[in-house]
C-alpha cells in the first residue's frame, strides 16, 4: 500500500466517524452551557399538569413534560429524601410568599442524579436571579431536567415552597422556554447560550 492509500483510508475513516458523531449528537442535544434568567412573581400559580400532552400550550417545544407543586414546605431538603419517603405537610391555607429564604436549582441527567446545584438565597416578589448550568463533557452528563425549589414564608410567617420539574426533549434547533412563560413562582426572562 502506498502512503496515499493509506491517507485515503484514514481520511475515509474520520469522515465516517464525523458523520455517525454528528447523528448521534442530532439525537440527544445539549447546547449548553445555558443561562437562565428568571423573575418572581409570587402571585404565579402551577400550570394544569398534561395533558394535554406534550405541554407545548404553556412552554416550548423543547419541553418534553413538566410537574409542579405549591405547598407547606417540608422540614427535608428535597436531595436528602431516602428512596420511598414521603413528605408530611402541614396543609398550610396561605399558599403566597412574601419572602422566599432559598431557592435551590437542581440540573440533572436523564436517570435523576444531579449534574449541578446552586443555591441562591433571600429574594423577594420581582426580584431576578440567575444559573449557569454545567458545561457538558461527557455524553451521560447531558441536561435531561432542571428542578427549582423555592422555599419562603407567607404573610404568617409559615413556611411554604414551591417546587417544579421540567424535562427536555434534549432536540436541536427548538425552544424550551420563551420570555414570559411561567411556572409557579417564576418567570422565564431569558435563556441564552
Amino acid at each position: 500500500m502506498t502512503s496515499i492509500s493509506i491517507s485515503r483510508i484514514i481520511f475515509a475513516l474520520w469522515t465516517i466517524f464525523l458523520i455517525s458523531s454528528a447523528t448521534a449528537q442530532q439525537q440527544q442535544c445539549s447546547c449548553g452551557p445555558r443561562e437562565y434568567t428568571f423573575k418572581l412573581d409570587f402571585s404565579g400559580t402551577c400550570p394544569p399538569l398534561p395533558p394535554p400532552f406534550p405541554p407545548n400550550e404553556f412552554f416550548g417545544a423543547g419541553v418534553n413534560d413538566y410537574t409542579c407543586s405549591v405547598g407547606d414546605s417540608p422540614v427535608r431538603q428535597l436531595m436528602e429524601l431516602l428512596p420511598g419517603e414521603v413528605l408530611h405537610t402541614q396543609n398550610i391555607a396561605d399558599q403566597v410568599p412574601v419572602f422566599i429564604s432559598s431557592i435551590q436549582f437542581f440540573q440533572q441527567d436523564r436517570e435523576g442524579n444531579p449534574i449541578k446545584i446552586d443555591t441562591v438565597n433571600n429574594k423577594r416578589d420581582g426580584d431576578t436571579f440567575r444559573f449557569i448550568s454545567s458545561i457538558v463533557t461527557r455524553p451521560d452528563q447531558i441536561p435531561y431536567r432542571i428542578t427549582m425549589a423555592l422555599r419562603g414564608f407567607n404573610a404568617a410567617n409559615e413556611s411554604i415552597q414551591n417546587t417544579f420539574t421540567i424535562e427536555f426533549t434534549n432536540k436541536c434547533g427548538i425552544h424550551t422556554f420563551n420570555t414570559g412563560e411561567a411556572i409557579g413562582w417564576v418567570i422565564f426572562v431569558s435563556v441564552g447560550l
